[in-house]
């Protein structure tokens, strides 16, 4: 995100369909068994938060 912040033209970002994780893409928000992703969860609060700051200067 940092990145994407620093061109004019990009006005954000898209998780395009990996809400549930396939066998194909092997990644997903929720596995096959409903599972949470904690780890790209507190990723995307993160980043989130960081955007939140980044927007208020």
């Amino acid at each position: 995100m940092r990145v994407l912040r620093e061109m004019p033209q990009c006005v954000g970002f898209h998780l395009c369909g990996a809400y549930l994780a396939n066998r194909v893409r092997r990644r997903g928000l929720r596995s096959e068994q409903d599972k949470v992703d904690a780890e790209a969860i507190d990723g995307f609060t993160e980043v989130n938060r960081e955007t939140t700051r980044w927007m208020s200067k």
